[in-house]
């Protein structure tokens, strides 16, 4: 943020964001689509095994560490 509430995109951390090929896609949109069908179904469905995987892959496109990825971890506690 700006400091004051305002969001800035910084071209040079949007630029690090790595594009995924279509058929890699494919793991990201089936949990998506699992997560939205079961909270449209129920909306306090417990979709936590999803969005872990979710967070599995992304770890492991960015390449973190298991020291990385226990920071993070320890953030969305």
């Amino acid at each position: 943020t700006s400091g004051m509430g305002v969001f800035q995109w910084k071209k040079v951390y949007v630029e690090t964001i790595p594009k995924i090929p279509a058929a890699e896609q494919l793991p990201f949109i089936r949990l998506v689509d699992s997560i939205l069908q079961a909270k449209t179904s129920n909306p306090s469905a417990d979709v936590a095994d999803w969005e872990a995987e979710i967070n599995r892959l992304v770890y492991s496109l960015y390449d973190l560490t298991p020291s990385e990825i226990s920071t993070i971890e320890e953030s969305l506690k």
